[in-house]
C-alpha cells in the first residue's frame, strides 16, 4: 500500500532523500555485474513477484509521485550515466560525440517519465488522460491521433515536427478513446510479472521498457540486462531506486541462460524481448538445433505467456527527387550522417540503405555532402561484438569507401576503430546480405532505382521495400516541399505510407529522433507473428496510452535537420543536448527557451 513505499514515494512533493556519494566517488568505473546463478534468480523472481498485487492497486497519485521521485534522481545522476557509458564505450564524455549517448540514455528517459507523469496525473484528475493533442484524417478515410507536439514545450524544443498514430482501418474515435489507457480503465485490474530481456545498444532502452510494463500495463518488472550494459546496473537502480526499494522492479544479470531460465518461470506472466530475431527464436523455440525445428513446426513454443518484442531491422532512408537548394541539400545529408554515427552506428533506428534515384541530377552532389559530413565525424571503437566482421563480411561484391577522421597517432591502433562506410553496387533483383541481414556496423548501402518523375521513384521505392529488404520497423523518407505539394506527389507519397510495411515512417525528420522522444508508439508493422516477427510485436513508448494502432507517421521540416545535437562532430551538441535534457527534467520558462534556441541554432 502506499504506506509501505518510501517516504519520499507518497507525494511528488515530499523531499529527496541525499545521496551519500555523487560522481567518480559512488559510479568510479564501468565494472560488469557477475551472472546471478539460478537460486539468485529465483529469489529474485519471487521477491519482484511477492509485490505485483500491491502495485497492480496502489492509487494512481502514488504511482505518477514515484515517476516524480525518479525524474529527480535521474536529473542528478544523469551525468554520471554518460561519464559510465562513455568510458564503456572508448568516448570522452566532455567531447561533441557524447551528446549522442544523451540522446541514447538520460534524455529519452527524462522525457518518458515526464509524459508517464503528466498522463497519470490526469487519469487521477479526469479519469483518462488526453487522446492526443487533437484527431485528424489520414489516407485511406482512417482516424489518426495526433501524439505530437502534445503541449507547448514539445513545440518549442522541436520545432516543426508532428507524430500522427494511425487507427486500424475502421477504427472511429469513439473506439479508440475506448482503447486507451486500458489498465487504468479496469476496477479490480490484473497484477502480473513482466520480464524484459534487454538489447545493449542504446543505454536507455532497458529502463524505457521497465516503464512501460510498470506504468501501462501495472506489471511489477524484471530488466535481465545485455551482458553490455551489466556495468549500468547500480546506477540504474539508484535512478529507479524508488522502484527498486519498493520491490516493484529488479534487474537480472547473465548470458541467454538466465534469459532461458527467467522466460519459463512459472511467476513470471508477460515477456518482452528485445534484439535480433535470433534472440526472439531462441528464447521462443530454444537453441538452434532438431528440438527447435520441431516445436516450430508444430507451433508449439516454450513460451506460452504473452509475448511482445522489439527487434533488429534494415533502416531504409529513401530520397525523393526535388528542387533541393544546396542549404537544404546539407541539410538532408547531415541528417543521414547524423543517423548512421549514431551510437556508433549501434542503433536500432541506425540506417542500412540509402535510396536514391538513379538518373537525379541531385545524386552526385547529395553524396558528395554526405561524405563531407562523415569525414568530419572522429571514427569509434567497435563496442559492439563482431561489428568489424559483419562490415568486412556485408560488404563482400561492393565496392567500399570508408570514411572518417582517423584516431590520433598517439591513440588506438586504426584496426581497433571501425570507420564508417558507404557501399555502392546494390541493385534491385540482386539478393545481397546487406537487404536481408541486420549490419549493426556502421555501414549504409546506396541503393540506385529508376523513376523519372517522383512519383514513379516512391512507387519504385515501395515495391523495392516491399519485395527485397528485411525488417518492419522504421523507414525515413525525404521530400521537398514543393515536390510533396504536387497533388500526383501528394496521392502516390499517401499511397507509399500506406503501402510501406513498417510501423514507423519518418517525412523529412529522423527515425532515431522519433525513437528517443517517446511520444508516439513505437514498433514493428502489426503484420508480424510469433513464427514470423520481423521487427518485433507491440507497441511501445506511447505518451497518450493509445491502444493498439496501424502505424506512426512523423512529419518534419527541411530546415530543422541536421541541428547540433544530432552531429556528433559539432562544437555545441553537447551544449544543446543538455540544455534539452534539462528542459526534460524540469520544464520551466527559461530552461525552455533556453533548450529551444540551442537546439534552433547550437549557440
Amino acid at each position: 500500500m502506499a504506506a509501505d513505499l518510501p517516504p519520499e514515494a507518497r507525494t511528488a512533493e515530499a523531499p529527496e532523500k541525499e545521496v551519500a556519494l555523487t560522481g567518480e566517488q559512488r559510479f568510479p568505473a564501468p565494472l560488469p555485474e557477475a551472472p546471478m546463478p539460478e537460486p539468485r534468480l529465483h529469489e529474485l523472481v519471487g521477491r519482484i513477484s511477492a509485490q505485483r498485487s500491491e502495485f497492480a492497486r496502489l492509487p494512481v497519485a502514488d504511482k505518477a509521485a514515484l515517476l516524480a521521485s525518479c525524474r529527480r534522481r535521474l536529473a542528478e545522476l544523469a551525468p554520471d550515466w554518460v561519464r559510465l557509458v562513455c568510458m564503456a564505450r572508448g568516448m570522452d564524455h566532455r567531447g561533441p560525440g557524447a551528446a549522442q549517448e544523451w540522446l541514447l540514455g538520460p534524455l529519452p528517459v527524462a522525457r518518458r517519465l515526464r509524459r508517464l507523469q503528466e498522463a497519470l496525473e490526469a487519469v487521477h484528475r479526469t479519469g483518462l488522460p488526453p487522446l492526443g493533442a487533437a484527431v485528424r484524417e489520414a489516407p485511406g478515410g482512417r482516424v489518426a491521433v495526433e501524439c505530437f507536439p502534445a503541449t507547448l514545450t514539445d513545440a518549442l524544443l522541436r520545432p516543426g515536427l508532428q507524430a500522427l498514430a494511425w487507427a486500424p482501418r475502421g477504427t472511429d474515435e469513439t473506439a479508440l478513446r475506448d482503447a486507451a489507457a486500458a489498465f487504468y480503465r479496469e476496477r479490480s485490474p490484473a497484477d502480473g510479472v513482466g520480464l524484459v530481456i534487454a538489447a545493449g545498444d542504446a543505454s536507455g532502452a532497458p529502463i524505457l521498457d521497465a516503464l512501460e510494463q510498470l506504468f501501462v500495463h501495472g506489471r511489477v518488472c524484471i530488466v535481465k540486462t545485455s551482458p553490455l550494459d551489466d556495468y549500468l546496473v547500480v546506477l540504474w537502480e539508484a535512478v529507479l531506486a524508488p522502484l527498486v526499494k519498493a520491490g516493484y522492479l529488479g534487474f537480472a544479470s547473465g548470458g541467454p541462460e538466465a534469459g532461458a531460465y527467467l522466460s519459463t518461470h512459472v511467476r513470471v506472466s508477460h515477456l518482452h524481448v528485445c534484439g535480433s530475431s535470433e534472440t526472439h527464436d531462441r528464447v521462443l523455440w530454444g537453441p538452434p538445433g532438431p528440438e527447435r525445428d520441431g516445436l516450430y513446426q508444430r507451433n508449439e513454443p516454450r513460451v506460452t505467456r504473452p509475448v511482445t518484442s522489439a527487434l533488429g531491422s534494415i533502416t531504409p532512408l529513401v530520397v525523393v527527387p526535388g528542387p533541393y537548394s544546396a542549404r537544404q541539400r546539407d541539410a538532408v545529408a547531415a541528417s543521414i550522417a547524423a543517423q548512421l554515427t549514431l551510437g556508433g552506428g549501434f542503433h536500432v533506428a541506425a540506417p542500412q540503405l540509402l535510396i536514391i534515384p538513379r538518373s537525379w541530377d541531385g545524386r552526385e552532389p547529395l553524396l558528395k555532402a554526405i561524405r563531407a559530413e562523415l569525414e568530419r565525424v572522429p571514427v569509434r571503437r567497435p563496442w559492439y561484438p563482431g561489428a568489424q566482421a559483419r562490415q568486412e563480411a556485408l560488404s563482400k561484391g561492393l565496392v567500399v569507401e570508408r570514411l572518417g577522421v582517423p584516431p590520433a597517432t598517439d591513440g588506438p591502433a586504426p584496426d581497433s576503430r571501425l570507420a564508417w562506410a558507404l557501399a555502392f553496387g546494390l541493385e534491385a533483383g540482386r539478393n545481397h546480405p546487406l537487404l536481408g541481414v541486420e549490419g549493426y556496423c556502421a555501414l549504409l548501402g546506396v541503393v540506385e532505382l529508376d523513376g523519372a518523375t517522383p512519383e514513379a521513384f516512391l512507387d519504385a521505392a515501395t515495391r523495392f521495400l516491399q519485395r527485397e529488404t528485411r525488417g518492419s520497423l522504421c523507414a525515413g523518407l525525404y521530400i521537398h516541399p514543393r515536390t510533396q505539394a504536387r497533388r500526383r506527389v501528394a496521392a502516390a507519397l499517401d499511397t507509399t505510407l500506406e503501402q510501406l510495411p513498417y510501423g514507423v515512417v519518418t517525412i523529412n525528420a529522423s527515425p532515431a529522433e522519433a525513437w528517443s522522444l517517446c511520444a508516439a508508439p513505437w514498433g514493428g508493422h502489426p503484420s508480424a507473428t510469433l513464427r514470423h516477427p520481423a521487427s518485433g510485436l507491440g507497441w511501445q513508448y506511447d505518451g497518450t496510452l493509445l491502444g493498439p494502432v496501424e502505424k506512426v507517421v512523423w512529419y518534419g521540416a527541411l530546415s530543422q535537420l541536421g541541428r547540433p545535437p544530432w552531429r556528433a562532430h559539432h562544437a555545441a551538441s553537447l551544449r544543446a543536448v543538455r540544455r534539452l535534457f534539462d528542459a526534460e527534467t524540469e520544464p520551466t520558462a527559461g530552461r525552455v527557451v533556453a533548450g529551444a534556441l540551442m537546439a534552433r541554432v547550437g549557440g
